[in-house]
């Protein structure tokens, strides 16, 4: 996805649209709490949250929500 959109802002739009908005669960907490736990430096990326809850709210498939969370990682590389 190198169509030049902006995949941050493409989720804050699209999550606003859908009154979307991530709230973690207990699978989150868990990974997070395995994250410390082992010492790794894991920080929140809102626009990454954002991916997940637009999945989990059918707003967007799973497979999707992985190609935008790839392309979002690709763009925070360039």
């Amino acid at each position: 996805m190198n169509d030049g959109t902006n995949i941050a802002a493409f989720a804050r739009d699209l999550a606003a649209r859908h009154g979307v908005t991530f709230a973690d669960n207990a699978l989150d907490r868990f990974a997070t709490a395995v994250s410390r736990l082992s010492d790794a430096e894991v920080q929140p990326v809102a626009t990454e949250d954002l991916l997940v809850a637009l999945a989990r709210a059918g707003v967007i498939s799973t497979h999707d929500g992985l190609v935008l969370h790839d392309a979002y990682l690709r763009q925070k590389d360039e």
